[in-house]
């Protein structure tokens, strides 16, 4: 009678002992979440009582009930983040209603798979679209792996894009006079054609002679 009365009085220090460490854990407990150390406080107390549970001293029951406050903390959901609203073009975009807006290069574009044309007709097709509509400058990194992703997209084999020169020691320019800058030449170029154009295999950059029928990105650039 003695040692029952023991054991019931060490599993209710033990269920003390759980109660007040899952109040110290990092984390707030609901009331399935309580109902569940209930549950797992009962068993591990009867395993406890079977393997000589009234000869655990208190710190070995402080840390019985550290770890099962620890198994039964309820884990935290993941949360779902939050989408936005889809990012609003600029104004001056209002008016190419047949472009799309990509906020990654923070562009207005309009890729042409077909009909392909050479570099000034495709130039021409661009500046049709409106006042600032042209071919797009790759400008950056981020701006080639946006054409290599529409060359991806639409199956395209290669593309004009903008800049040219005069002659072979001339440097490349944007339509608006200002130097090109950025290049990701393929191997043995620049050659000493005077247009810009990507490879049909390493999609890198190199010269073309502007003839050959390509597709191509129209842009704006107010």
């Amino acid at each position: 009678m003695v040692g029952r009365h023991s054991t019931t009085r060490r599993q209710a220090d033990l269920l003390i002992l759980v109660l007040l460490v899952s109040q110290i854990l990092p984390v707030t407990y609901t009331q399935s979440s309580v109902i569940q150390t209930l549950l797992v406080t009962a068993a591990i107390s009867q395993f406890t009582s079977n393997a000589g549970f009234t000869e655990l001293s208190i710190p070995q029951l402080l840390a019985v009930a550290f770890v099962t406050a620890v198994i039964n903390q309820p884990q935290t959901p993941q949360t779902q983040p939050v989408l936005g609203p889809p990012p609003t073009p600029p104004f001056y975009c209002d008016a190419y209603p047949t472009y799309t807006y990509d906020a990654s290069v923070h562009v207005c574009y309009r890729t042409v798979k077909e009909p392909r044309l050479s570099v000034t007709n495709a130039d021409a097709a661009c500046k049709a679209d409106g006042p600032d509509a042209q071919l797009i400058r790759i400008s950056n990194p981020a701006v080639y792996s946006f054409v290599v992703s529409q060359i991806d997209q639409f199956g395209i084999s290669n593309m004009y894009f903008q800049g040219s020169r005069a002659n072979s020691w001339s440097p490349f320019l944007y339509d608006d006079g200002t130097p090109v800058t950025y290049f990701n030449w393929d191997t043995g170029e620049p050659g000493s054609n005077n247009y810009l154009r990507t490879d049909t295999s390493t999609r890198l950059m190199e010269t073309s002679s502007g003839s050959s029928s390509r597709s191509y990105i129209c842009a704006v650039y107010p």
